[in-house]
């Protein structure tokens, strides 16, 4: 690629604070102390760059709110406002791995993971309590892998050691990178500096624990080519780090801020020439596994409804086989890959 740019932009928006993000939030009903998971997926992941592939069960727990407001953050929408509370995340868990079904199909060769994401820090006691740690482990002996997120500067590491020694399977710490353009790290409101996230990466492989980080594409404040050129930055830093997997998050809007910044001009819908640009530059990567999400797929700009999963069927197989497939070509739009 290009060498990246330096930012040519001027950050005079006034979405800085938790208060300020706080107050641009959208009315929803919150989840109560209680139920059931949010979301169960079941999927498969690559396992390395080779295309070994890994069943992944993704459980979205409801636990309480992240102590971070960060400003692109639409997860709060599905946690509830007090702490979580004893039992509750267990109970979850619980309720899924304990299904007869979950494992119909697989044979004893395939390699079966689980990702535990509450929208908050795994760590953290208020969002699970450290009694919980015990009571959640052996529900994961069936799993190889188990990735939990967590915030970069909140690693109570006797918690987090004790839990490693409680499971069976290797644990990994999905943590988020987002940029690593200071300026705009710093207005994201994530309260982390870039050697706070390094920091982390290095502390995490002291603790034989590997990483997941999560890398934003599309910045506010940035155009487009830019937003790209930060993205791969990013990823870069990351790979250097030693990180395992690398995954790459389109922004979107809904939060109420995002859309605030949208309104004013400091932000667009990232498109979906960008993410299969990334994927064009990364699928061969060695040194660490990168991927691109395809979470909110059809909220990116540049598709239709000719090409749409056309284009995002190619990524999902390219994420797990790590393989080039040819670009989708569409007529209609005239969106390809450049």
């Amino acid at each position: 690629m290009d060498p990246v740019p330096k930012p040519k932009v001027t950050l005079t928006s006034s979405l800085i604070s938790t208060q300020d993000i706080r107050q641009q939030r959208p009315s929803v009903e919150r989840p109560l102390p209680g139920d059931l998971p949010l979301q169960v997926l079941e999927e498969w992941e690559a396992v390395d760059a080779t295309g070994q592939t890994a069943h992944v069960t993704t459980i979205f727990l409801r636990g309480s709110e992240c102590r971070f407001t960060c400003l692109m953050c639409d997860l709060w929408r599905h946690t509830h406002q007090s702490a979580t509370a004893p039992g509750a995340i267990p109970a979850q868990i619980a309720s899924v791995v304990n299904s007869a079904s979950q494992f119909m199909g697989l044979s004893e060769t395939h390699a079966r993971w689980v990702k535990l994401y509450n929208a908050a820090s795994f760590f953290d006691s208020q969002n699970i309590p450290p009694s919980d740690l015990s009571r959640i482990a052996p529900l994961l002996a069936q799993f190889g892998r188990v990735i939990v997120e967590n915030h970069p500067c909140l690693l109570p590491w006797s918690r987090i050691r004790q839990f490693q020694a409680e499971i069976t399977g290797r644990l990994e710490i999905a943590m988020g990178l987002e940029t690593v353009e200071p300026q705009i790290l710093q207005r994201l409101n994530k309260r982390m500096r870039i050697e706070d996230f390094s920091k982390a990466v290095k502390e995490c492989q002291q603790h034989n624990v590997d990483v997941r980080a999560f890398v934003l594409l599309q910045l506010p404040w940035l155009a487009p080519a830019e937003a790209l050129a930060w993205c791969c930055r990013s990823i870069d830093t990351a790979i250097q780090l030693g990180v395992r997997h690398v995954s790459v998050i389109p922004m979107r809007s809904g939060n109420g801020a995002m859309d605030t910044l949208a309104q004013q001009g400091f932000f667009e819908v990232p498109r979906a020439a960008a993410l299969e640009k990334i994927m064009q530059e990364y699928w061969a990567c060695t040194d660490s596994l990168v991927t691109v999400d395809t979470w909110d797929w059809t909220q990116l700009a540049g598709l239709c409804a000719e090409c749409s999963m056309k284009r995002r069927q190619r990524l999902v197989q390219m994420n797990t086989s790590r393989k080039w497939l040819e670009p989708i070509s569409c007529a209609k739009c005239h969106e390809q890959l450049s």
